[in-house]
């Protein structure tokens, strides 16, 4: 009876462990949890309902390095599956999945439905991009069972569902919930360059000029960095690999120029080792706009 219950457990966690087929029952509908997991490429991957003999849960979102593949980098393979009530038949629907380590292509019952950055040869990380698809009608199975399937790439650190949490909503309400997002980074950084001109006039015309600098260089640098989250931002002018750059490059001179304003701050000369800092800070941004690969510059990000 013992060695009966106990089979009878492992059975029962085995069936937890494994994801499960989601019921979407209202909107926003949350898909974070687990989903099935593979590492490696084989564009037969993203046809629906395939066996899952040699996939494997894991938790989304989160890195994969995180899970029991550290050090991996390469190509990943995602999947899910839900089962979607006819009563949405008449909705525009879609999917917000946060943000991807680093290039994606995204799969529904088979059907390629959107991708961000570009996958090698012309390897071109989008990470900082909000990933928000549409899910066409004309794929969708209502009443039915749907697979979503995720195929991502990641050449260093963290690879995989980065966050928040990926969700399925009215497509609609997903850009209104991202252009909101968007505001609050622009009036941030409105509000720092307002603060970076009144430091500029007060240098111009109340002197002190040199204290004013580093203020003005951190607020337009920090500002420039928020501007670089927004989904109407950089990445609307430039390849998804500039807009990181430039996010690492604003992210260095903002990091770099923080002790020399502290210093201002307490009306002090700026100490040589802030000068020093502030220096390889200046260098490092310049070598993150030049730089061959865009991967090595997570190196200047989690330091």
């Amino acid at each position: 009876m013992k060695l009966g219950g106990l089979a009878l457990g492992l059975l029962a966690a085995s069936a937890l462990a494994q994801p499960a087929t989601r019921v979407v029952d209202s909107l926003p509908f949350s898909l974070e949890g687990q989903w099935w997991f593979r590492t490696g490429h084989d564009p037969a991957w993203s046809s629906p309902f395939r066996e899952k003999t040699h996939w494997q849960a894991i938790q989304v979102p989160g890195p994969w390095e995180r899970q029991g593949f550290s050090g991996y980098n390469g190509h990943a393979w995602y999947r899910l599956t839900f089962q979607l009530p006819s009563r949405f038949s008449g909705e525009s629907l879609g999917v917000d999945l946060g943000t991807l380590g680093d290039v994606d292509e995204v799969f529904l019952n088979g059907q390629r439905i959107g991708e961000s950055g570009a996958f090698p040869p012309t390897y071109d990380p989008a990470t900082l991009q909000r990933r928000i698809y549409r899910l066409p009608r004309a794929s969708l199975r209502f009443g039915e069972f749907n697979e979503l399937v995720v195929h991502v790439y990641n050449e260093w650190r963290f690879g995989g569902f980065l966050g928040p949490p990926p969700v399925l909503d009215r497509y609609e309400r997903l850009l209104a919930n991202q252009t909101a997002r968007d505001v609050v980074f622009w009036v941030g950084a409105t509000v720092l360059g307002v603060l970076a001109l009144l430091h500029g006039l007060i240098s111009l015309f109340y002197g002190g000029g040199r204290e004013q600098w580093p203020w003005i260089g951190f607020l337009v640098s920090f500002g420039l960095y928020q501007v670089t989250y927004a989904g109407f931002g950089p990445s609307l002018f430039f390849s998804p690999g500039l807009a990181f750059r430039l996010n690492v490059v604003f992210l260095l001179l903002s990091v770099g120029l923080f002790p020399l304003v502290l210093a201002t701050v307490f009306a002090r000369p700026a100490p040589t080792l802030a000068l020093v800092f502030a220096s390889v800070m200046g260098v490092g941004s310049g070598f993150a706009l030049l730089w061959r690969r865009a991967a090595d510059l997570y190196l200047w990000v989690y330091l």
